[in-house]
C-alpha cells in the first residue's frame, strides 16, 4: 500500500471537465478527485459549463449531492464561462460539426485559455482568504492547456496530461486524403505549439511533478529533465470475476469495442483473421460499436469473406457488459489513443486484452493479463494480432491464466490506486517543499 500523509493537506485542484455522469474526461475527473477527499482537504474549480452549453456541470453535480449526500472532503466551486470563451463558442458552432462539443479544437482551446484565465484570477482571490499547500492543474489532459496556476509561489502539479502521441507515416498510406492531410496537420500542430507556446515550458519549469498518459508524452516532458511520471488518466472499476472457460469449449469468443474510424482501425483485425485458416475455423468474432466507417468495414468483412462475425451495434453500457463476461479476449486495434476506457473495463470484467505495445496501453496491459503487438506498420500489425490470436487458439488453456491476470491488473489499476498515489504524492511534495525552504 501506497503510504500517504498523515496530516490532511488543502489541495487546490483545477478541472475543467468533471462531472458524475458524463463520461471521458469528466468521469476521469469525477472518481479520481472524488477519492482524493478521503485523503485530503480538496477545493475544486471546475467549469460552471461546457463551452456549447450541452452539459451543465454544475446541475450535475448540484443533483448527484441532492441525491447522495455531500461528498465528504471535497468542495465544489463552479467557475461561469466568460464572455470572450462564449462569443467563440458561438463562432465555433457554426463552423464546425454540430454532433460535437468541442467542434474546432484551435477555437476550442483558445476559449478554454480565457476560461483558465478567468480561474486563475479568482483562485488569486481565493489564495488571499485561505492557504493551499499544493495546486493540481488536473484537467484537461490536453498538454496544449496547462492553466495559469504554476505562476502562484506553491507547489504545483500537472497532469495527467498527453496528446503528443502520432499516428506512424506508414498507417496513414491507406487512409483516405482528407484523414492522412488531417493527420499530418494535428503533428505539425503539436510541434508548432510547444514550440510557440512558452506557457507550457513555464509551467514544466514551474512543476514539481507531471503525469503522463502515453510513452510520447513521456519522452517529451523527460527531455525537459523534470519529475515525470507514468499515470493513466483513467481507472478500473469493480472487479467482477468471470467464470473459468470450460476445456471442452472449442470456439474461442473474440471481442472488438469502439467507434468505426480509421484511427480504431479495425481493418487490421479483419486482415488478421482473413490470413489465417485456424483463425476462420476457431474465433467467433462480437464487434460492438457504430460510426462513420460503419459501411466500409462491413464491405470489407464481407470482400474478405468473413462470415464469422456478429455485429452489435451501438448496445447499452450494461449490455456491453454482459458480452464482455461472455466472451474470451478483447482485440483492441486502435492506433491513435491516450488510455482507452474499453481497455480498463474489460480487465475489470476478467477480460485479457490483444492490443498494440503504444499509447496508455503500454503501462496498462502488461504479460500477466494480455499480450501486446509491436507498433510500427499496418503489415506487421496484421502479423502479430495475427500470431497472438493463434496463440490463444493454440493453447486455450491461456484464456484462463490471462483472465486471472487481468482482475488482479484491474486492482492495480484501481480509480482507487489511482487517487491514492496522486494523494501520497502531494504528502512527498509538501515535504521536500518544506525541507527546501
Amino acid at each position: 500500500m501506497i503510504k500517504t500523509s498523515s496530516r490532511r493537506l488543502k489541495i487546490l485542484i483545477t478541472a475543467h471537465e468533471i462531472s458524475p455522469v458524463v463520461g471521458s474526461e469528466c468521469s476521469s475527473g469525477w472518481n479520481i478527485i472524488t477519492r482524493l477527499g478521503k485523503f485530503h482537504d480538496i477545493t475544486v474549480l471546475f467549469a460552471e459549463t461546457n463551452q456549447f452549453g450541452t452539459n451543465n456541470y454544475r446541475e450535475q453535480i448540484d443533483s448527484f449531492i441532492s441525491d447522495n449526500g455531500i461528498v465528504s472532503g471535497v468542495e465544489f466551486i463552479p467557475i461561469k464561462q466568460p464572455p470572450v470563451t462564449n462569443l467563440i463558442a458561438w463562432f465555433n458552432k457554426r463552423l464546425s460539426d454540430k454532433k460535437t462539443s468541442v467542434g474546432l479544437s484551435l477555437l476550442y482551446f483558445s476559449g478554454v485559455k480565457f476560461w483558465e484565465k478567468s480561474l486563475y484570477r479568482f483562485a488569486i482571490k481565493l489564495l488571499k482568504e485561505r492557504d493551499f499547500d499544493v495546486l493540481h492543474h488536473f484537467n484537461h489532459i490536453s498538454f496544449r492547456e496547462p492553466g495559469f496556476l504554476w505562476k502562484i509561489d506553491k507547489p504545483f502539479v500537472w497532469g495527467p496530461t498527453s496528446g503528443l502521441s502520432r499516428v506512424p507515416v506508414s498507417f496513414l498510406h491507406s487512409m483516405p486524403i482528407r484523414e492522412v492531410f488531417y493527420n499530418l496537420l494535428r503533428n505539425f500542430l503539436n510541434r508548432f505549439q510547444i514550440i510557440i507556446n512558452r506557457r507550457i515550458s513555464k509551467a514544466i519549469d514551474n512543476s514539481d511533478i507531471i503525469y503522463f498518459v502515453t510513452s510520447d508524452d513521456g519522452k517529451f516532458f523527460l527531455r525537459k529533465g523534470k519529475r515525470v511520471q507514468n499515470l493513466l488518466d483513467m481507472g478500473a472499476y469493480e472487479v467482477s470475476i468471470r467464470k473459468n472457460r470450460l476445456p471442452q469449449e472449442i470456439t474461442i469468443k473474440v471481442l472488438w469495442i469502439g467507434r468505426f474510424s480509421f484511427l480504431k482501425a479495425l481493418d487490421i483485425l479483419l486482415k488478421a483473421i482473413e490470413a489465417s485458416e485456424i483463425l476462420k475455423k476457431n474465433i467467433e468474432l462480437h464487434i460492438i460499436g457504430d460510426g462513420p466507417q460503419k459501411d466500409y468495414y462491413q464491405k470489407m468483412a464481407s470482400d474478405l469473406g468473413l462470415n464469422n462475425i456478429t455485429w452489435h451495434g451501438h448496445i447499452p453500457k450494461n449490455v456491453v457488459f454482459k458480452i464482455m463476461k461472455e466472451s474470451d479476449i478483447l482485440v483492441h486495434t486502435s492506433i491513435k489513443e491516450a488510455a482507452s476506457a474499453v481497455i480498463l473495463e474489460s480487465i475489470s470484467a476478467g477480460l485479457p486484452i490483444i492490443c498494440h505495445d503504444s499509447f496508455g496501453m503500454s503501462f496498462a496491459i502488461n504479460e500477466s493479463c494480455g499480450i501486446k503487438v509491436p507498433f510500427h506498420s499496418p503489415k506487421e500489425s496484421v502479423a502479430g494480432f495475427k500470431d497472438a490470436l493463434e496463440t490463444i487458439c493454440n493453447n486455450p488453456e491461456l484464456i484462463n491464466k490471462l483472465s486471472n491476470g487481468a482482475i488482479k491488473r484491474a486492482k492495480e489499476l484501481s480509480w482507487d490506486s489511482v487517487a491514492e498515489k496522486i494523494a501520497s504524492d502531494y504528502a512527498t511534495i509538501v515535504k521536500h517543499d518544506t525541507a527546501d525552504s
